[in-house]
């Protein structure tokens, strides 16, 4: 491996990981209904074991349901810190830097082996700027987790010697946290 090519995906990594911790710092994500859900899915799977979503019928005499609204993933992937003993929306930061680490440092690892570093630096410099991307990684949602997925799956659809069962798992990864992932299958 090039490392070069290794260097610069670590270093668009660090700097993504940096910023979408530093762009939930002040107040911490926002939080819409989906975050809303997504969190407390994850606190409930972290301590009573079953993914739960809040009803939107307030009238009902339990205020909970099964999550059926969103995927199981991002919420199972947040439950892991919450476990830990992480509140969820610090979790959710954590698993969220961690995709924008792994997103942007495997695209970088492709566009470097294809094209040079030097693309896979303006690239790692145009993700970082580019305002969809920001606003992803702003609130707590599960667009940053499943770029990852995605990218993931890319890259071991790509690589010399294809390696079905990880672009396979990749995939079922990326359905699993947007149902939009099925694409991916």
């Amino acid at each position: 491996m090039n490392r070069s090519r290794l260097a610069a995906s670590l270093i668009a990594g660090a700097a993504a990981f940096a910023l979408a911790l530093a762009v939930t710092e002040p107040l911490g994500p926002g939080l819409d209904p989906d975050a809303m859900a997504y969190l407390h899915a994850a606190g409930t799977l972290a301590h009573r074991g079953v993914l739960l979503d809040v009803r939107d019928d307030w009238v009902s005499a339990d205020s909970t349901r099964v999550l059926t609204k969103w995927p199981p993933g991002f919420p199972a992937a947040i439950a892991l810190p919450v476990a830990m003993g992480a509140a969820p929306v610090p979790g959710a930061r954590v698993v969220m830097a961690l995709a924008a680490f792994a997103a942007l440092a495997v695209l970088v690892w492709l566009v470097s082996a294809a094209a040079g570093t030097g693309a896979g630096a303006v690239l790692a410099v145009a993700l970082l700027v580019t305002p969809a991307m920001a606003i992803v990684h702003e609130s707590v949602l599960s667009e940053p987790l499943f770029l990852a997925t995605l990218a993931i799956t890319l890259a071991m659809m790509v690589r010399a010697r294809p390696a079905p069962l990880a672009a396979g798992l990749g995939a079922a990864a990326a359905s699993m946290v947007r149902y939009a992932g099925l694409a991916a299958v």
